[in-house]
């Protein structure tokens, strides 16, 4: 789901990784300590890190660096949300904001229509390993409706994956971004509207990604739990939705105060005692994982 400016962006480097730092040396005349300063150190940029993270991933060699949320011990009891005491005061988008912001106006068209950061993600291919985690048990033959679709991109990543046109259908709150994805994807069934106040249409898959991973509203457990109930309600057979739950260590706390880092061990007991069938995914990128829940 398109959701903000900074989403189109990226992340920054924290500008704490490029401090200079100084070397004390002898000189041999003087017989005194001098400071000779250093080169300064270089950020790489966190598309990059992230971009090489998930070919490692891919490749079965070393684990991403990232850090992951406060420990589940160290957190206030039923807490999903170990980062909700963030000192960096984020700013919460309104409504109004969220559902008329047009990235058309900042960008090119071929970046609109094919860039991973105007939907919010970093890399293509960081983007596809999220939708396929999703799809575990999904059979192209079963009705999906895609909550929070942005370009519809899940849509063109199913009909080439599995050689045919799936029975799709997106939602998103934003018009301007579904007017993108039917430019990318002519004749792709999309519709403006808020899944929680959609009508009562049932699919047998309901799936979501990215869905609660910026900090949009000030009650965002809520608010998710809302969101999951809808969904579950709307479909036949099951849903799927992805929560982060980890950030690049070198990520800007400007940038991870926007971000809503989930604890997974209190979300699993969650949904498990809520909802019961209950499948979770972690094994195909660090940082994020994937609850699948079946009726």
């Amino acid at each position: 789901m398109f959701k903000n400016l900074k989403s189109i962006f990226g992340s920054k480097p924290n500008p704490e990784n490029n401090q200079l730092t100084t070397t004390e040396v002898m000189n041999t005349e003087t017989q005194e300590v001098e400071q000779i300063p250093e080169v300064e150190s270089i950020s790489v940029d966190t598309a990059t890190e992230v971009d090489n993270a998930i070919q490692d991933k891919v490749s079965n060699e070393d684990e991403t660096n990232l850090t992951p949320g406060i420990p589940v011990t160290d957190l206030p009891e039923e807490s999903l949300y170990p980062n909700a005491d963030n000192s960096t005061t984020p700013s919460i988008p309104t409504y109004e904001e969220l559902t008329s912001f047009n990235p058309a106006e900042f960008v090119s068209s071929e970046e609109l229509l094919n860039s991973p950061e105007i939907v919010g993600w970093l890399s293509t291919q960081e983007q596809e390993l999220l939708f396929s985690a999703l799809l575990l048990f999904y059979s192209p033959e079963q009705t999906l409706l895609d909550v929070g679709c942005g370009r519809a991109d899940l849509f063109g990543y199913c009909n080439n994956l599995l050689g045919t046109t799936i029975p799709y259908k997106g939602i998103d709150y934003n018009p301007n971004i579904l007017n993108v994805a039917s430019q990318k994807y002519p004749g792709v069934n999309v519709e403006t509207v808020d899944i929680l106040n959609s009508n009562d249409d049932t699919y047998d898959w309901v799936v979501g990604s990215g869905l609660f991973n910026l900090l949009d509203y000030e009650d965002m457990e809520t608010y998710s739990k809302t969101v999951i109930q809808k969904m579950y309600n709307k479909s036949n057979v099951g849903i799927a939705f992805n929560l982060l739950t980890g950030v690049p260590e070198d990520m800007a706390d400007e940038d991870v105060a926007q971000l809503v880092i989930h604890d997974q061990t209190e979300w699993f007991k969650y949904l498990t005692e809520t909802y019961g069938k209950v499948v979770c995914r972690t094994d195909y990128l660090s940082g994020d994982i994937t609850f699948i829940i079946l009726k």
